[in-house]
């Protein structure tokens, strides 16, 4: 898109393709995430997860795109908020000690 000439009509094009690719991928991951945690919810009865500083974790450059692609965050979210409808637990634990080499 930044190769199309300002004000054309082929930019305007361009614009609204990049607009429907980003729509594609944000509609596919909203729909991914409660599946996924209602067949989490579904196999265990509590849930353990690491208590991360996502946000300084997304400042780093080496992994600030990949987390943000992710949505850590959003999935947490979600995962809390089934799982609360469902009965079932979500513990969030501390990560030190958790990684292994």
């Amino acid at each position: 898109m930044s190769r199309k000439a300002r004000d054309g009509a082929i930019r305007k094009k361009a614009r609204r393709r990049v607009a429907r690719l980003h729509a594609k991928v944000r509609n596919t991951r909203s729909n991914h995430r409660p599946k996924l945690c209602l067949s989490l919810i579904g196999r265990y009865g509590l849930i353990a997860v690491e208590s991360l500083n996502i946000q300084g974790m997304a400042r780093t450059r080496r992994l600030s795109r990949a987390i943000s692609d992710v949505a850590w965050g959003g999935l947490v979210a979600t995962l809390k908020h089934k799982a609360e409808s469902a009965g079932t637990g979500v513990v969030e634990v501390n990560p030190a000690g958790t990684s292994q080499n």
